[in-house]
């Protein structure tokens, strides 16, 4: 087993795929796979791999509540988004809404065309996910990992590949396209440990971060190079 570092000229091993089969890499933390996921893409613009243009969409990304935290009124911020998978007496399946203000027993959120909803957490809890909005910047050849179900056509752990966007909406590689209101996906280049279970793949890359702290020097990206056939060991952190 060998390290390599990328922190400067980003080192083949790193990158996604190779000819001789499909690699994934595999990271204890999902703050540890976004520092890796912007190296392999500048590494995959680089090489001609990635578009150029990017296209920045808004997505979701869930905080994994409790039910007994989304019935708790206290727990909101303003600025949080509501992802309905459930229909309600005022929100359809697969909306996605802003709390706007707090009130002592219920959010009021901010529905798309800016009608102010008053809207009891207790309810429906098990009706929708609370999470963040966040900006992801998304090019032509990009790998998306879906981390959600929608409907039967697209399953939460699945890897896409972009075709195009245009106009905001995702075409993929395999003909279909991202429901305009489907918003929970991330960069799809890298999975935690717990993730990686039960995948077939012919390399593993496993990820860790290390901080020069004395040195005031960046983050360096190491990835520990697993040759293994078939189906993936059980990783523990």
């Amino acid at each position: 087993m060998t390290a390599s570092s990328i922190n400067t000229p980003p080192m083949p091993t790193c990158r996604p795929q190779s000819k001789a089969g499909p690699r994934l890499l595999v990271s204890p933390t999902w703050s540890e796979i976004e520092a890796v996921t912007e190296k392999v893409r500048e590494t995959l613009k680089a090489d001609g791999a990635l578009s150029q243009d990017e296209h920045t969409l808004c997505v979701f990304d869930s905080l994994s509540w409790t039910t007994a935290q989304k019935k708790n009124a206290s727990q909101y911020e303003p600025g949080q988004r509501l992802r309905f998978v459930r229909q309600t007496k005022h929100f359809d399946r697969g909306d996605t809404v802003e709390v706007w203000l707090l009130l002592k027993t219920a959010c009021v959120s901010a529905v798309p065309d800016g009608i102010e909803i008053d809207f009891i957490p207790s309810s429906a809890a098990a009706s929708f996910d609370v999470g963040v909005a966040r900006e992801l910047h998304v090019a032509a050849g990009d790998w998306l990992l879906l981390r959600a179900n929608y409907g039967k056509e697209f399953v939460n752990g699945e890897r896409v590949q972009v075709r195009e966007i245009q106009h905001g909406r995702v075409a993929l590689v395999d003909g279909r396209q991202l429901p305009a209101e489907f918003n929970t996906f991330t960069h799809g280049y890298a999975v935690t440990s717990h993730s990686s279970q039960s995948k077939t793949v012919d390399d593993v890359l496993l990820v860790c971060l290390v901080a020069f702290v004395r040195r005031r020097q960046p983050r360096a990206v190491l990835c520990f190079h697993f040759p293994w056939p078939g189906t993936l060991p059980r990783l523990h952190r």
